[in-house]
């Protein structure tokens, strides 16, 4: 709604993913057209996980998040907690919280924060990293990890899953959103979860009737495993996710689509 004033006088509204359009055609603007995203990585800077106690033999898992992206739509704290549902107690295994300012961030209304400290500190095998990273390195680290996990209740498009596809690590994903437009299960490892309705102060604003998705930890916590167990499966489907995202989320790509449009119009 605090959008429609300014849309309202737009020719055209020109969305990422078919989740952004639907969101739009559904409050009543047909003039809506998905553009895509066009993904142009630099090199990635090597990352030695042992600076962060990792051994050569541990399966890691990498969380990533914008602290200041709303931490409630993040739901972090539902990798944390299939994490240790699916490795109850393996040693061998490795979950990495990467979120600038985590320990630092000034407000924690839902509890979140706190939450992740606390597991965190009587779980050794989660390793908490605060600091900002160039983006080459945070690159770096998203490749030396072995799967990513993307726990959202909602995403315009994903670039935590796009990066890890393009780098060639297994994404495990929420199957909601914008990351639905390429990550499938030939491309990647979505798992179920139920509509909730967004309670007041869970959001940035309050918006009746509106809802998001709650991953099933039960669901992450065995696609966790298989990720871990079935490697092959896992190499097979992030080629196939790589593959896909330089076809049709390249920046030649996307221009195409705007010059396609564009000729339409014109």
């Amino acid at each position: 709604e605090q959008h429609r004033a300014g849309a309202s006088l737009l020719n055209e509204i020109w969305v990422p993913t078919t989740y952004v359009a639907d969101i739009y055609r559904n409050a009543g603007f047909e003039n809506v057209h998905i553009v895509g995203k066009g993904i142009s990585l630099p090199d990635a800077n090597t990352f030695d996980l042992k600076s962060l106690g990792i051994k050569p033999n541990d399966f890691t898992f990498l969380l990533s998040f914008d602290i200041d992206s709303w931490i409630e739509r993040k739901n972090p704290v539902a990798a944390l907690r299939a994490f240790q549902k699916a490795f109850p107690q393996d040693r061998d295994v490795k979950l990495i919280v990467k979120a600038t300012g985590l320990r630092d961030h000034p407000g924690d209304r839902t509890r979140q924060v706190s939450t992740i400290i606390d597991i965190a500190e009587r779980d050794d095998r989660i390793l908490l990293v605060g600091e900002h990273y160039p983006f080459a390195s945070y690159l770096g680290l998203l490749a030396a990890c072995d799967a990513t996990i993307s726990p959202h209740r909602s995403e315009g498009f994903g670039y935590l899953p796009a990066y890890s596809m393009l780098l060639g690590t297994p994404s495990i994903v929420t199957n909601y959103s914008g990351t639905t437009d390429f990550c499938t299960e030939e491309t990647s490892f979505p798992v179920d979860y139920d509509l909730v309705d967004i309670g007041p102060g869970d959001f940035v604003y309050d918006a009746r009737g509106a809802q998001w998705a709650n991953i099933n930890v039960s669901a992450l916590a065995a696609t966790m495993r298989k990720v871990r167990d079935e490697p092959e499966v896992a190499r097979l489907r992030t080629e196939k996710g790589a593959k896909l995202l330089a076809q049709e989320y390249s920046m030649a790509a996307m221009t195409a689509r705007y010059v396609k449009r564009i000729k339409s119009i014109t």
